[in-house]
């Protein structure tokens, strides 16, 4: 990103917080928002033929099954995900619905199907492990 000069026709945009897309919204609703601000930026300058040029860009942020998917996708331990998603909420990329402590018990989900006996561990309810991970059909003979 390069700097861009200010003047008295131009002068310094103040922050003012970020802007948290309704889940309603649509992307059309988006793209009028972003050209909205290109006219506002365009009238605030009062020159048609500017020598910078300006863009205003809109990021979308991660949801919770997102950042999960990036997390399995990398084969994150729980620490370094928990990390990762701390470091992406502070950097306001994740989505305000996102929870950071996900990452802390996300093994609770699946601890009753598996069992131990004298240090042999094994699933115990194969359909419903595969249920809770979202597969709704189970054939053993596969």
């Amino acid at each position: 990103m390069r700097p861009v000069p200010h003047s008295d026709r131009l002068p310094p945009t103040v922050f003012s917080g970020f802007a948290f897309p309704d889940d309603d919204e649509t992307e059309l609703e988006r793209e009028e928002i972003v050209e909205m601000e290109y006219q506002k930026i365009d009238t605030e300058s009062g020159s048609e033929d500017s020598s910078c040029e300006t863009r205003v860009t809109v990021h979308q942020q991660f949801n919770q099954s997102e950042l999960n998917d990036l997390v399995r996708d990398l084969d994150l331990p729980k620490q370094a995900a928990e990390l990762l998603a701390s470091t992406l909420k502070e950097k306001q990329v994740l989505d305000r619905t996102v929870k950071v402590s996900f990452f802390r018990k996300r093994e609770e989900l699946l601890l009753p199907y598996f069992s131990v006996e004298n240090k042999l561990v094994y699933c115990n309810d194969i359909p419903g492990l595969l249920g809770q991970l979202g597969i709704s059909s189970y054939d053993p003979g596969e």
